[in-house]
């Protein structure tokens, strides 16, 4: 007699796999979705704080270069910030595909996989921890 496996069967791994694909390929559409609407709202508030404003001749505003000074350009309607906002947004989307990889390569059982997505979720989070922007 044998005994139950921990691993999924082959129909509840297709299942799984199906199932995260899904969840992968929404949280992807999301995040550009999400980014587009928050980049679109930043330029409508731009150009209604700046309506005079025109690329060719006006002084630029400073660009927030730091996590604070986006959340801080975010609370006071900032345009520029909320533009910066949706791309922190968008750069983040990919990031978070990784992270929910791991979790659905760990519910189909497969350990090379979580192992090497985790790795590489790791060199993500050190690049963008490390790297610095505007010299």
């Amino acid at each position: 007699m044998s005994t139950p496996s921990s691993r999924p069967r082959p129909s509840e791994r297709e299942s799984l796999v199906r199932r995260a694909e899904l969840i992968i390929s929404g949280v992807l559409r999301g995040g550009v979705v999400l980014s587009a609407a928050i980049i679109l709202l930043g330029v409508v508030l731009y150009y209604l704080r700046n309506p005079r404003a025109n690329p060719a001749i006006a002084q630029p505003e400073p660009f927030p270069h730091s996590l604070t000074a986006v959340l801080t350009g975010v609370a006071h309607a900032n345009g520029l910030a909320v533009i910066a906002l949706g791309l922190l947004i968008l750069l983040a989307t990919p990031v978070i595909r990784v992270a929910v990889s791991i979790l659905a390569f760990a519910l189909a059982g497969d350990r090379l996989y979580v192992a090497i997505t985790a790795l590489v979720l790791l060199i993500l989070v050190v690049s963008f921890i490390a790297g610095r922007g505007g010299g």
